[in-house]
């Protein structure tokens, strides 16, 4: 389970003057998955550093006047060319906490993949996609630009006719795959980006 894995990382990559107990590290935990949740960052290694990055600048880090870069990041007006959300924030986390503050947060994320939180949705390479499972339905997203360059990080949702819901953010190609959608019509949404912005190619 991803969040007993999460708390083992951060007792492994605590400061050595970190005052978070196990309850507060547990709370930590929780409140990360929800809160990345809502900015589109699922998968496990993100996630992981999203935590980290709340345990060094404070749970509400996200909403914090004092934290704007953040708020720029996690609502996408800042992009970078080849990180995802995620990874962006921390990379610009790095940067702001004291000398060495987050290093072991960073190793500690290493043992984390890309399979999403919870979920059964794993970002994949267009040459190795993942076999779906027998009898079960399947759907491959790739976003990209008029310079087909990929659209990494970007925050999709799937929603099917049963009701069913798939959300998270495409991988390091733009590109994420769904397996056991079942045979049911489905709703593609790019919730941050105008639908205007953007026309599905079979």
């Amino acid at each position: 389970m991803f969040e007993q894995r999460a708390l083992q990382g951060l007792a492994d990559s605590a400061p050595a003057k970190d005052p978070l107990g196990e309850a507060d590290l547990s709370s930590l935990v929780s409140d990360g998955v929800d809160r990345a949740r809502t900015h589109g960052v699922v998968n496990e290694r993100e996630v992981f550093k999203f935590i980290g990055v709340m345990r060094q600048f404070g749970p509400d880090f996200d909403r914090d006047p004092a934290q704007p870069w953040a708020g720029d990041i996690l609502s996408a007006q800042q992009r970078h060319a080849t990180l995802s959300k995620g990874d962006y924030l921390f990379e610009a986390a790095q940067q702001r906490a004291p000398t060495g503050e987050l290093a072991e947060t960073a190793s500690v994320a290493k043992r984390f993949g890309d399979a999403e939180v919870g979920g059964t949705v794993t970002p994949c390479r267009r040459d190795t996609p993942p076999p779906p499972e027998a009898g079960q339905h399947w759907i491959e997203l790739e976003l990209v630009g008029e310079d087909d360059a990929p659209y990494v990080g970007e925050r999709y949702r799937v929603v099917l006719d049963d009701g069913r819901t798939f959300e998270g953010v495409l991988g390091k190609e733009g590109l994420v795959r769904i397996d056991g959608l079942g045979a049911t019509p489905c709703r593609i949404e790019f919730p941050d980006l105008d639908e205007a912005a953007w026309r599905a190619i079979d």
